[in-house]
């Protein structure tokens, strides 16, 4: 089962990832699916194994608010299977995914059963939490620009010398997860490409030289 299975069980010995992944289910959603809807009582642990999602919760004028985007090897789903309370935000898939769902009773066990993934569990909580953090000092302290600024340069990933947004984000996505509009962030990547700071093409966001710290 090795070629299947997440980072978070890898601690799992053979004969344990055989006894887990025996009882998971392996689904495909379609592009734009809801996986989880917020508010709603669920029972499954969510791994991806292909695709990706993101995590996102309506603002006050029922807008979406992006606060994460997860690929292969991530996980979600977790809170309220340790908590016991609804689920806190909804999951639509941004591309055609494969995820492995594992019941509740099969999670709680495989954390009681072995320390190490249980560990593994609270550093991605923490890792979230401190994501979290940023977010809102960013939304709380931050210009629009600031914020965009901030999001490209962590998105983005060295190839060939160049820094090339690691993902493919739409304009609304950059805005949805910044807290802006999609006018605002179209018409900031346009004065930066303009400026020669960045570069688009088929949707990929090439930063060129180091972005100003003001705009």
């Amino acid at each position: 089962m090795s070629d299947i299975t997440p980072p978070v069980f890898a601690a799992l010995d053979e004969a344990k990832a055989k006894a887990l992944f025996k009882e998971v289910q392996r689904r495909l959603f379609p592009k734009n699916s809801f996986v989880i809807h917020s508010g709603d009582q669920s029972d499954w642990f969510y791994l991806i194994l292909s695709g990706r999602v993101k995590i996102v919760i309506p603002d006050h004028e029922g807008k979406e608010v992006i606060l994460s985007i997860l690929g292969p090897g991530d996980h979600f789903g977790e809170f309220s299977l340790i908590d016991g309370k609804p689920r806190s935000a909804s999951v639509v898939t941004m591309e055609e995914s494969t995820l492995l769902l594992v019941s509740k009773e099969r999670f709680r066990e495989c954390l009681d059963n072995n320390p190490d993934i249980a560990v593994r569990v609270m550093v991605s909580l923490t890792h979230r939490l401190r994501d979290a953090d940023r977010k809102i000092e960013g939304l709380a302290l931050r210009d629009v620009y600031s914020r965009l600024a901030r999001t490209l340069s962590e998105f983005s990933t060295e190839r060939d010398g160049k820094f090339i947004l690691s993902q493919r984000l739409t304009h609304q996505d950059l805005a949805s997860m910044i807290g802006s509009s999609r006018e605002m962030i179209t018409r900031i990547l346009s004065d930066l490409a303009v400026c020669g700071y960045i570069s688009v093409e088929n949707r990929e966001i090439t930063l060129l030289k180091k972005l100003p710290q003001t705009w």
